[in-house]
């Protein structure tokens, strides 16, 4: 059972956003409609584009904070947020499977994914560029895959074998690299596209 009593209070706060940067877009969302000013200091900020998100978010229904490089957050009270009518994206986390997935097997369009996105998961395009693979943008928002006829490995592998095993539930890293383990291509191609996803690491 999880009880939560009101109102949230602002004032000055420390936070370790290590674990998930959830934590503190809450905290930054939900401050600004306190009664008095709030500053919060942040500790090992993990995802810092999912951050540039949610203040671009709230900048769009009228409400600010800013921050001193990412460390120690302020956040103004006393703020309304104003409705209005705004786009939403398309996620890349959930995108990045289908574009491994089309470099692999097929041919592939999807979206909408916003070229210009802050999404942290876009890099998968940098990513498969690195392996071989090629894409073009239809649209700001329409992105073509293509098949790529000679992928160079997957990527650099930073992890043992059995850390890899591990965090992807596969097997099949036993060709050796200067860098680390490889997967096999015989043991790739058995894989399905969102277990490859969750196997690059760069």
């Amino acid at each position: 059972i999880l009880l939560v009593q009101g109102p949230l209070r602002g004032g000055k706060y420390r936070v370790n956003a290590g674990g998930s940067s959830q934590f503190l877009s809450g905290l930054l969302m939900a401050l600004p409609l306190a009664g008095i000013d709030s500053i919060l200091e942040v500790e090992h900020l993990a995802s810092q584009p999912y951050i540039d998100l949610t203040l671009n978010v709230m900048e769009s229904f009228g409400v600010r904070a800013t921050h001193d490089n990412y460390k120690v957050f302020h956040i103004p009270g006393r703020q309304t947020y104003r409705a209005r009518k705004i786009d939403i994206e398309g996620d890349w986390s959930g995108g990045a499977n289908f574009v491994v997935g089309a470099t692999m097997f097929g041919d592939l369009r999807l979206g909408p994914l916003w070229k210009d996105s802050l999404q942290a998961d876009k890099a998968i395009l940098e990513a498969v560029g690195r392996a071989g693979g090629s894409w073009a943008w239809g649209s700001s928002s329409q992105l073509k895959v293509y098949k790529a006829q000679n992928l160079q490995g997957l990527l650099h592998w930073r992890y043992t074998a059995r850390e890899l095993q591990a965090f992807t539930g596969l097997t099949g890293f036993s060709t050796r690299s200067p860098t680390g383990p490889l997967p096999c291509w015989k043991n790739i191609q058995k894989w399905e596209p969102t277990s490859i996803w969750k196997a690059i690491i760069w």
